[in-house]
């Protein structure tokens, strides 16, 4: 998460920067869904591919899907962790903030 030291060395984070970072980790999870989705075994239907080639391909490319799905959900796993740790320090930072107003 990016986040920086003020003078006080109180931990300080960047809305603007965790949102950018949040839209670079959905841009990413997309291509990942379209590399999956274009590589799918499935389509190995054609009838010009046949025997050892087409059985081994399939194989390749399932293997490909999976790591893919896997960083997908890994994605999806880091963003989980962004939004509640952005969350969690935007919460703390509203009740500071009114503490310090209700002194």
């Amino acid at each position: 998460m990016s986040e920086s030291s003020d003078s006080s060395r109180t931990i300080v984070i960047d809305e603007i920067i965790v949102m950018s970072e949040r839209s670079s980790i959905q841009a990413a999870q997309r291509k990942l869904s379209e590399a999956r989705k274009l590589l799918y075994p499935g389509k190995l239907a054609d009838d010009r591919m046949f025997g050892a080639t087409r059985d081994v391909l399939g194989e390749l490319l399932e293997k490909i899907c999976k790591e893919l799905r896997d960083r997908e959900t890994r994605c999806d796993e880091i963003l989980n962790i962004i939004n509640r740790e952005f969350t969690t320090f935007r919460d703390i930072d509203i009740k500071q903030s009114n503490q310090i107003r209700g002194s």
